[in-house]
């Protein structure tokens, strides 16, 4: 008797702490879903940039913005560039990642386990928010 009342209390527990698993995963999928959409936005704001307005103004050798004109200004200008081009590169890699992130926390969680699915994700995720600190840096400089 002691033995199915100690084996199904065992497997209460583990229906609990798969369920929180779940429940956590769920969480990190939300917060992966909003850091996405962020550097969605990011990524159309420096977009923007290479826009047609911008783009022939300071490219024109008879403009007062080219970036070409003294070494200063070609500094500032590659300057420019080059951070726009790291937001760009760090935004694609952040809304990329996550989504494939979410995905494969997914199928951990099914064949895997809740508890090393959750540990991997969160390991993960480090990575993804410091490429997109790395692009909101590169936008504001």
């Amino acid at each position: 008797m002691e033995q199915v009342h100690r084996s199904s209390i065992e497997a209460d527990n583990r229906l609990r702490t798969l369920e929180t698993d779940q429940r956590r995963l769920e969480l990190y999928h939300q917060m992966l879903n909003n850091i996405s959409t962020q550097a969605t936005l990011l990524l159309g704001f420096s977009l923007a940039t290479y826009a047609v307005d911008l783009m022939p103004k300071v490219l024109d050798d008879a403009g007062t913005f080219c970036f070409y004109k003294t070494y200063a200004s070609m500094v500032c200008g590659s300057l420019f560039m080059l951070c726009n081009t790291c937001t760009l590169g760090f935004c694609l890699l952040v809304i990329l990642f996550s989504s494939l992130l979410i995905l494969r926390s997914q199928t951990a969680l099914l064949y895997v386990g809740g508890a090393a699915a959750v540990w991997r994700t969160h390991k993960l995720m480090h990575y993804i928010y410091m490429w997109y600190g790395l692009a909101l840096a590169n936008f504001i400089t």
